[in-house]
C-alpha cells in the first residue's frame, strides 16, 4: 500500500522476472482488483512479447475460495477444470493431456486470463522454464 496526500492510499502492482529481477510491468491503482491485475499481466505480455510459464503472486491471494479455473486447448476443448477450496496464490497443474508445443488458454470465472504454449522455454523477459541471459 502506498500512502498519498491526506487519507488517500494506492496499490502498486508489479511484475518482476524472477530470473533477471527486471520489473517487466507495473501500475498504480486506488484499489486491488482481479481486473487490474489481469490488465497488468496482459499489458506486460504484449510489451515484452513473452508469456510466463509460471505466474506467482505475493502479498495476498488473487484467487478467492470458489474460483473456478479452466484450461482449454487451441480447439476450445476444456482439458481440465479446478475450483479452489480456499484462497490461494498458486495452482500447479500437470497432466499427460498437456502436449509440448500445443497452445492452451487459462480462464477464470469465464474470463480469459492468459494463453501459453506447453514446453516453451523463455529466454528472459517474463521468466519461465530456464535462466535467462545474464
Amino acid at each position: 500500500m502506498l500512502h498519498g496526500p491526506g487519507k488517500h492510499t494506492y496499490r502498486l502492482y508489479t511484475i518482476m522476472d524472477v530470473f533477471s529481477r527486471k520489473v517487466v510491468g507495473h501500475r498504480v491503482e486506488y484499489s486491488e482488483t482481479a481486473a487490474f491485475a489481469s490488465a497488468l499481466i496482459q499489458d506486460a505480455v504484449a510489451v515484452n512479447r513473452q508469456s510466463p510459464r509460471v505466474l506467482h503472486a505475493d502479498n495476498g491471494a488473487p484467487m478467492r475460495a470458489g474460483t473456478t479455473l479452466e484450461l482449454a486447448d487451441a480447439d476450445g476443448d476444456v482439458v481440465a477444470t479446478f475450483t479452489t477450496a480456499k484462497s490461494t496464490q498458486n495452482v500447479v497443474f500437470s497432466s499427460a493431456a498437456i502436449k509440448d508445443g500445443d497452445t492452451y488458454t487459462v480462464s477464470s470465472g469465464g474470463t480469459t486470463q492468459g494463453t501459453g504454449t506447453a514446453g516453451e522455454e523463455s529466454t528472459g523477459g517474463m521468466g519461465g522454464g530456464g535462466r535467462g541471459p545474464r
